[in-house]
């Protein structure tokens, strides 16, 4: 008995794997869908008090070519840090002030202080939102190619 054999005609597919050429704006296209993830799970997850904090985060390219393209996403207000990670006793890994200190709010209010909280939004969204980046780029990926096969 002999075992069965399937042929199948890899013809088209082998032509459209030749048309195919992806240039630094086809990978760019396919990043940004990635950043778009990221981007919104940091503002969903960023302290919304005023809304710069959740409204200044932006995607920028850093480096750019046909082997490799670079992005940083993330928040660009100058307090991210400190909602990031905390201040004074409540610093992450105890790097923070240890005695309390006084400012002045928006409405020239003052106020003692001895820190505040971390808030994390930035980390969280980097390990939770994960898969749904690559799904992101993937389902992209995926549509280049068969927008190119098509052709």
């Amino acid at each position: 008995m002999t075992n069965p054999t399937i042929k199948y005609d890899t013809s088209k597919f082998d032509a459209a794997l030749q048309a195919i050429s992806f240039g630094v704006n086809d990978f760019k296209t396919i990043e940004s869908k990635g950043a778009l993830v990221l981007k919104e799970g940091m503002q969903q997850r960023a302290a919304k008090d005023t809304g710069d904090m959740s409204d200044g985060i932006q995607s920028h390219i850093i480096e750019e070519s046909n082997e490799k393209i670079e992005d940083d996403v993330g928040p660009e207000a100058s307090y991210a840090p400190y909602q990031e990670y905390g201040t004074g006793i409540y610093a992450e890994a105890g790097n923070g002030r240890k005695t309390p200190w006084v400012y002045r709010d928006r409405n020239g209010n003052f106020h003692t202080t001895r820190g505040n909280r971390p808030h994390p939004f930035v980390r969280p969204t980097a390990l939770q939102d994960h898969d749904k980046v690559i799904d992101a780029m993937d389902k992209e990926f995926k549509r280049k190619l068969l927008t190119a096969w098509l052709r």
